[in-house]
């Protein structure tokens, strides 16, 4: 959800953002440049306050982080105000926003970050495993279990606040 609207996006590259009472679109969709047959498999996404007044954060893994805005001339549509590449990176969980930060989990166990106004790279979090879950905002920090069970609490400015490993083993 964003504010009150759904976002839902299709393996075709489109995403569309509906109205939560009436399922009417809130302006034209998104679609990034989209090669003939190539097929989308869009990460769950992130926002920041409401379409009208914040940002959708979106990233298929293969190729690039979005972040999207709606702009309401000549008539609404959605539009990329920042790109970055993400190929190499092997993104693989949800994203989410911490502070000035869009986050988002790599196969190869690190915490990805950037800053959610530009998408300029940020120094990345090393998690000690591949995120199985997460990451999820919760307070000042985003939670983040990993591979070998442990859950990792990393704080806005990226230091790891705390590690903890399952009471039962």
């Amino acid at each position: 959800t964003w504010g009150e609207a759904i976002v839902a996006a299709a393996d075709t590259g489109a995403v569309v953002v509906l109205s939560a009472t009436d399922a009417e679109p809130r302006a034209t969709s998104f679609l990034p440049e989209v090669a003939p047959g190539q097929q989308f498999a869009w990460l769950t996404p992130a926002t920041t306050g409401t379409p009208e007044q914040g940002a959708l954060f979106l990233c298929d893994p293969a190729r690039q982080l979005y972040r999207v805005e709606l702009v309401q001339s000549p008539r609404p549509h959605f539009v990329a105000t920042a790109v970055a590449p993400v190929d190499t990176a092997k993104v693989s969980t949800r994203l989410t926003v911490l502070g000035d930060h869009v986050v988002v989990g790599s196969d190869a166990g690190e915490l990805l970050r950037f800053a959610s106004a530009d998408l300029q790279p940020a120094p990345s979090v090393e998690l000690g495993g591949r995120a199985v879950w997460g990451p999820y905002a919760a307070g000042d920090v985003v939670l983040t279990a990993v591979a070998g069970d442990e859950l990792v609490a990393v704080d806005a400015a990226g230091a790891v606040r705390w590690r903890q490993p399952p009471e039962h083993g």
